[in-house]
């Protein structure tokens, strides 16, 4: 994209050093200006017979019909663009995307998808011109600009599927079945324990994942999303008890000591159920480095704040042997990853992390709402339909009637299966240790987000946020315990598929 740019400027530049020298060259031959002007301006059109008169006619009857040739090129650009884009539309309908936002995100994109392949991205001119029509809409710039866009075309992306970054917006609360805000940070914390889970098979000194200490540095926005999606995905087993510690970010000053204090306060009055979780969070009141053993406990330690991930690593290596780490691997977000690659000390377990490396399967999800559809349908067969027969249509229609809630549900259990597959492979396809893992997972994504226990003659109250079945496994009928069995036989055969 950047090579348009400066394409324009060169051809721009070619245009101007030909007239001119055109000019002055004529000048010389010509006494009247004008006269001169113009016939340096026909070079660009008819060019000349015979011999120039001088050596800067000579030159500028070069450069002129090459600019002149490269402009009428150039000119063709719109109307390729726009007949490509159809075809596109045309042939792959919904699997159209424009992108909409940076330069350099927009080509960060372009590249991934060259290699994926999954989607089939539209020519947007790097996000200058609009694409009518297209499947899918990304947006990626500030929720200011992003508005802005949804804005002024608001008409053309009636029902149209639109993707935005957003800081304001959460992507659970949207009711709005073709606006989709994405939060950078959430997307970034599922995407981090999918790839990097904690589990890495029973056959070590700790099966039942006793007392594992997973150390946080930095509360913001990440690290929040971090410890939040951590005990979504973290479930392993039905006896673990993992500990999150949290600490602030590097500069502990006074104004982010109170910052801290009030995102804390924030948090834990905004998730009251956090309590019913047999894992512990563990808020710390002092900076990391006050409670370096702490660190040398913890089995993984991730350093969430991204503006000063860099110091506080040099900080740790300077501050703690690698020896005294040999059971903490230690993960760091970055916006830097390439140059702070070259300085890492290898002798410590160091893993680094591109903080806005989201693809457009992040984004979009295409495969992971496939999942979650299949998840939501399977449930409707076994336990409403009446014909009991597998219908796509169908089963899209009954994603449709869902609330953002429930497809959130569906959406964490189909994130869910990354674990969940291998820890199915660990315990060779144990359906009751599976069944009971899947209810420990419902009830937690149901405390995460502030449902309580409901009691007395109430089964499920949907507007006060209550369910009879958040209470442990074992409390449940056997009829309970056995309603997700359909559901990990559809996990297990769809793995060997």
């Amino acid at each position: 994209m950047k090579g348009k740019n400066i394409f324009g400027f060169i051809l721009t530049l070619l245009v101007v050093l030909s007239a001119a020298m055109g000019t002055y060259g004529y000048c010389l031959v010509y006494d009247d200006f004008f006269n001169a002007a113009f016939n340096a301006l026909m070079l660009f059109v008819l060019g000349i017979d015979g011999e120039a008169p001088n050596v800067w006619v000579a030159i500028a009857r070069w450069i002129a019909p090459i600019t002149t040739a490269s402009g009428v090129l150039s000119a063709f650009g719109p109307a390729k663009r726009l007949i490509s884009n159809k075809f596109k539309i045309l042939l792959f309908k919904k699997k159209t995307v424009a992108l909409y936002g940076p330069e350099e995100y927009i080509e960060k994109l372009q590249e991934e998808n060259q290699i994926m392949d999954d989607y089939v991205l539209l020519d947007t001119d790097c996000g200058r011109q609009f694409v009518s029509g297209a499947g899918r809409y990304v947006l990626l710039w500030s929720d200011e600009e992003n508005g802005q866009f949804l804005g002024r075309y608001n008409i053309e992306l009636e029902g149209k599927e639109v993707y935005f970054l957003s800081q304001v917006y959460e992507p659970m609360i949207s009711e709005n079945i073709n606006f989709h805000p994405i939060k950078e940070e959430f997307q970034a914390a599922r995407k981090y324990w999918k790839e990097n889970p904690l589990f890495d098979g029973f056959n070590n000194t700790n099966p039942e994942y006793k007392d594992v200490r997973v150390t946080i540095i930095g509360f913001e926005d990440l690290g929040e999303m971090i410890m939040t999606q951590g005990l979504l995905l973290n479930i392993i087993h039905p006896k673990q008890s993992i500990i999150y510690d949290i600490f602030p970010g590097e500069e502990f000053s006074s104004v982010n000591k109170g910052k801290y204090y009030k995102q804390r306060e924030k948090f834990l009055n905004l998730h009251c159920q956090l309590d019913k979780i047999c894992d512990e969070i563990i808020f710390h009141d002092n900076a990391w480095y006050e409670d370096k053993d702490l660190l040398k406990k913890s089995s993984r330690v991730i350093i969430t704040d991204v503006d000063e991930s860099a110091r506080v690593l040099q900080d740790i290596v300077k501050s703690i042997p690698p020896k005294a780490l040999t059971e903490a691997r230690i993960d760091v977000f970055t916006n830097d990853s390439e140059r702070m690659q070259k300085t890492l000390d290898k002798a410590y377990n160091i893993n680094v992390i591109e903080y806005r490396q989201l693809s457009l399967e992040d984004i979009i999800g295409d495969r992971l709402i496939e999942a979650a559809k299949e998840y939501n349908y399977n449930y409707f067969l076994e336990y409403v339909s009446q014909t009991k027969v597998y219908s796509k249509k169908e089963r899209d229609q009954e994603w449709d009637k869902l609330n953002s809630f429930k497809k959130y549900s569906n959406i964490a259990s189909a994130d869910y299966d990354v674990i969940r597959g291998l820890i199915a492979d660990a315990c060779d396809g144990d359906i009751d240790l599976l069944k009971e893992l899947e209810h420990i997972r419902w009830e937690r994504f149901h405390y995460v987000n502030n449902w309580s226990r409901a009691t007395g003659d109430v089964t499920k109250d949907e507007g006060l946020w209550l369910h009879s079945d958040l209470v442990p496994f074992e409390e449940l009928t056997i009829e309970e315990q056995n309603k997700d069995v359909s559901q990990i036989m559809h996990f297990i055969r769809s793995r060997k598929k």
